[in-house]
């Protein structure tokens, strides 16, 4: 099989997709950071797999006839970093042959509001949507996969779905990181200043430690297409 991981990052999916496609299989795996080049490819390489070919790029600016038409084309939080969505969802079904398979996972943003959260952790979405705004992204692309994709006209069946995950100790400590990691964009911003966000993630922090926390929801709603290539 041909196989698309477009966004991949540091190449997570990307190892388990050459795992699965095999020796006989291919996998392109695209990504616009130069900075996590470097990564994705000792990734592969310490794995030992020699079926994936990375490329560089935007998925808006990607010549398509270059490459194999594929099976599948997966993306994970993809279009909620890109300014076209339209046209990225037109290149990545052009990737595709016939009867190929779309699969993509975004996030709402705004969904965490109504699940009633902690203060501090409703601020803190409220300015990654902010910071979103401020790069012309929609943070909250999630709920309008299945309007993108049905107003695209290229599929002949589109599966949606969304799901609330239930909150672990492993989520708190991924979004523990999250709030080092977007700190200095939202400095950049202006969206906060550097004692009001110190003080903001100490009162994260300190409700991920309590058992109000874990009956309640800390990530916000996933929402998933899979569709098929008309």
């Amino acid at each position: 099989m041909v196989v698309w991981d477009v966004g991949c990052g540091s190449g997570v999916v990307t190892e388990q997709l050459a795992r699965v496609v095999g020796p006989e299989g291919l996998v392109y795996a695209l990504d616009v950071s130069q900075d996590q080049l470097k990564i994705r490819k000792s990734r592969i390489e310490s794995a030992g797999f020699k079926n994936v070919q990375f490329i560089e790029g935007d998925v808006n600016a990607l010549s398509v006839k270059k490459y194999k038409k594929a099976d599948i084309v997966y993306s994970r939080f993809l279009l909620m970093h890109v300014h076209d969505c339209q046209k990225a969802i037109k290149t990545m079904a052009d990737l595709l042959k016939k009867g190929g398979r779309l699969s993509l996972q975004e996030s709402t943003m705004e969904s965490i509001k109504e699940e009633n959260p902690h203060s501090a952790l409703s601020k803190y979405y409220d300015m990654i949507i902010d910071y979103g705004k401020c790069k012309e992204f929609d943070y909250n692309v999630g709920r309008k996969l299945k309007q993108l994709f049905e107003k695209s006209g290229f599929f002949s069946k589109i599966i949606f779905y969304k799901r609330n995950f239930k909150t672990t100790d492993d989520i708190k400590n991924l979004m523990s990181v999250r709030l080092d990691e977007l700190e200095d964009k939202f400095l950049a911003t202006n969206l906060t200043n550097k004692e009001d966000y110190e003080r903001l993630k100490i009162d994260i922090r300190e409700f991920f430690k309590t058992k109000e926390s874990n009956d309640s929801a800390v990530m916000c709603e996933q929402n998933y297409i899979l569709a098929y290539k008309a």
